[in-house]
């Protein structure tokens, strides 16, 4: 009886967990008239995330960065954030040092100390917008560092003019995991945060 008793409580715990999703809300530059015009003259990005999380088993954000050559992905931990009650605040920041190196900064995660070579011409830092909601179990896109949908449109008598589609992929509502198959990116990096009980190393 005990036994049945404890299997009962442990499966209403996962379906009340279950029945609480995960929701995201993105905002791309700062409501700062201060911090907008600092980010505009350094030529910087910002996104920032408030995840909102009612119950679940997990005690921190892991912040992962993923940089996509071709079919190649390359996984680098960030750091963590603690999940705070109701709502946690993510903010992302990217400076291009030159034209082939990005410095990077996560509010409370920590920095990437070097900055990461990546060609930054015409890239910005774009929100990944989703009208899902997420659970304990889905890794949670924030930010992408792309260029966009590359487009070329044919001006006739041999010109060619080259346009990158920004808006299609921030609300594509396709995962950055497969932006490389889905709309043929060469070369971009993104920003995940994934839900963890514990911190690891």
């Amino acid at each position: 009886m005990r036994k049945l008793t404890t299997l009962t409580l442990l499966l209403i715990f996962f379906i009340a967990i279950a029945k609480n999703p995960i929701r995201v809300e993105l905002k791309e530059g700062s409501e700062d008239i201060q911090m907008r015009g600092l980010l505009g003259a350094l030529g910087a990005s910002q996104v920032t995330a408030n995840i909102f999380t009612d119950s679940i088993d997990a005690r921190f954000f892991a912040i992962w960065m993923v940089n996509c050559k071709d079919e190649e992905k390359e996984r680098t931990l960030i750091g963590y954030h603690y999940i705070t009650p109701d709502s946690t605040t993510l903010t992302i920041t990217t400076l291009p040092k030159d034209s082939m190196h990005l410095a990077i900064f996560v509010c409370d995660a920590g920095f990437l100390r070097e900055p990461l070579q990546i060609d930054t011409k015409d890239c910005l830092l774009i929100s990944c917008k989703s009208d899902r909601d997420y659970v304990q179990s889905d890794t949670i896109p924030i930010a992408a560092y792309t260029k966009g949908i590359v487009q070329k449109i044919d001006l006739g008598n041999g010109k060619v003019m080259e346009n990158s589609d920004l808006c299609g992929l921030r609300y594509s509502n396709v995962h950055p995991s497969e932006w490389h198959k889905e709309f043929k990116l060469q070369s971009y990096i993104y920003f995940e945060a994934i839900p963890v009980k514990e911190i690891t190393f």
